[in-house]
């Protein structure tokens, strides 16, 4: 059995309305750092707390998506624990090699460490995914289903991370205004490396299509993978990843959200998946104008960020219903 060492900085600061405590803890022999933000003043009874699993691309605790949620809940006399994911900021495992699996361990090890923590309802602890975390947060849950009393799940794919870059990639070339044909090209080249790291094609034949479509204009958008011919990758590992499975064994009270503008997810299977699973306490919704990081408009990258209200409405108002909270 694993000992959970869980190391608190001696001083804690306030940010304006919020108290910030800084938290060290450890995955097996992975030393992790997170930041518990806590509502401002002295709490009146322990608080209901949300763990925070981050997408793909943002591994780092501060992140602006997740202190935006961290303030809307706090607000809401809900503290947030956000930390560095392996390999991100003052986390000092390494990120090599590492599985789902062992980022959900890293999850349910944030969570004892939260647990422990003075002052926290432990029995009413929410899971935050969004995108890759949302399969984190499926993960955490088949391995231990007890762990969290509820769960908010923000632009996370029902489909493998392979078809779900089929889909990327196309959304991305249709919006730069790709001949159809050419995208058909792209899609082709994007499986022969898949079919590769399959072991279903030869490295020579996968390499020589690659190579045939690297220099055309649209190259880039077609997120093309590098080609390893001693096919031992991280991808090789993921990239037929169902989450399907995982996703259907939720019973605690879920929140499934979608953007309009989802330029990385097929929202639209999406939302036809989630209720043909029948899961007992599953509430779905589809967010006008919003895109994968629930920020306003189309763009990946705004020059001024703005997250949908819509965003912070509905999570606002179904976790004021939760009855853990009650």
């Amino acid at each position: 059995m694993r000992i959970l060492v869980i190391f608190l900085l001696v001083c804690s600061h306030f940010v304006s309305a919020q108290r910030v405590d800084t938290v060290r803890f450890t995955s097996g022999q992975n030393r992790l750092v997170g930041w518990l933000y806590r509502p401002g003043g002295v709490p009146s009874k322990p608080q209901p707390v949300v763990l925070i699993l981050h997408s793909a691309t943002y591994g780092r605790h501060d992140y602006s998506l997740y202190l935006d949620l961290a303030r809307e809940l706090n607000r809401m006399g809900i503290a947030v624990f956000s930390y560095d994911r392996r390999g991100n900021g003052l986390s000092s495992a390494k990120a090599a090699n590492t599985s789902y699996t062992d980022l959900a361990k890293d999850g349910l090890a944030a969570l004892r460490a939260v647990k422990a923590l003075p002052g926290i309802n432990t029995q009413c602890v929410g899971l935050y995914g969004i995108s890759q975390g949302c399969w984190i947060a499926a993960i955490m849950n088949t391995l231990d289903s007890k762990a969290s009393q509820f769960t908010i799940l923000v632009s996370g794919s029902t489909e493998s991370p392979s078809q779900q870059m089929d889909f990327a990639a196309r959304y991305h070339l249709q919006a730069k205004g790709v001949a159809s044909s050419s995208i058909d090209s792209a899609i082709r080249v994007r499986n022969a490396v898949d079919d590769f790291y399959r072991g279903k094609l030869p490295y020579k034949q996968a390499a020589t299509l690659r190579k045939q479509v690297e220099t055309r204009k649209w190259f880039a958008d077609a997120i093309v993978f590098k080609l390893d011919s001693v096919s031992d990758s991280g991808w090789k590992r993921d990239m037929d990843f169902t989450p399907a499975p995982y996703f259907r064994k939720f019973v605690t009270p879920t929140l499934v959200l979608y953007g309009e503008y989802d330029e990385w997810v097929n929202t639209q299977k999406g939302l036809k998946d989630w209720p043909s699973w029948q899961l007992p306490r599953l509430s779905l919704h589809s967010i006008p104008g919003a895109n994968h990081l629930m920020l306003v408009g189309r763009d990946e990258n705004p020059a001024r960020p703005v997250v949908a209200g819509r965003y912070h409405q509905l999570i606002r108002a179904w976790v004021a219903g939760l009855a853990c909270r009650q």
